[in-house]
């Protein structure tokens, strides 16, 4: 807690240097500091801070706030990656949806430039539900799984996952898995076949080594293809 009250305490002083030099913040912070402000979560934890500056004098007039800080910035493990070009961040290369987002001296706006369908949408109200899509990042089937299951730790809503998540009182059917009742239990609708969504997730996790998982049934689910909805 003390660590996080240090860190806040240091953003409060150079998140306004940044954008009165006309930076734009992007990546993690953004995000975090947008379900800050609406009480969301306490503290923004990143420490992972990606600027962009459209023209290299503004870049130098931010730039001495580094090396008179530089103690500061060590002891808290942040780092700092500064980009420089006409184009607007993330680049296209944003891992999920809710990173799109970007923070300028004239408050927070989502991206023309992820390279989804979200291009210049207002997609704020949807990151206040903590709901994001996956894009990219991972490699394969089971990292891609890893890091989606990590965000959802977090409390995040995947909108695309290769299955549908939902309640539902059921008392008839049984989860292939476990052969228990499916009951009042988060379900995993994977086709049109019923599964409780924890013992898939463990079912799956067995299958680390695949090239795609298979859920009980034999259907393929494959986390590589969750993008191409929003591409």
């Amino acid at each position: 807690m003390i660590y996080f009250d240090e860190l806040n305490n240091f953003y409060k002083r150079m998140e306004p240097e940044i954008l009165k030099n006309n930076g734009i913040l992007y990546g993690h912070y953004p995000c975090e500091k947008l379900l800050m402000v609406n009480h969301k979560i306490d503290f923004i934890k990143t420490t992972n801070i990606k600027i962009a500056f459209k023209h290299g004098n503004d870049h130098i007039q931010f730039y001495s706030f580094i090396p008179d800080n530089i103690n500061i910035i060590n002891n808290l493990n942040i780092s700092i990656e500064i980009t420089v070009s006409n184009d607007e961040p993330p680049y296209k290369n944003n891992a999920y949806s809710c990173y799109g987002l970007l923070l300028s001296k004239y408050g927070f706006h989502y991206s023309g430039n992820t390279g989804t369908i979200y291009d210049n949408e207002n997609h704020i109200s949807e990151i206040l539900q903590r709901k994001t899509s996956y894009i990219r990042g991972c490699n394969t089937n089971y990292e891609i799984f890893k890091d989606i299951y990590n965000m959802i730790k977090e409390g995040w809503i995947i909108e695309n996952l290769p299955y549908k998540l939902y309640y539902d009182f059921d008392e008839d059917n049984c989860c292939p898995i476990c052969l228990e009742k499916l009951k009042t239990d988060e379900i995993a609708l994977v086709n049109k076949y019923k599964i409780h969504h924890k013992c898939l997730v463990k079912f799956l996790k067995t299958q680390k080594n695949e090239v795609y998982f298979k859920c009980p049934y034999r259907n393929n689910i494959d986390f590589r293809n969750c993008y191409l909805s929003i591409i």
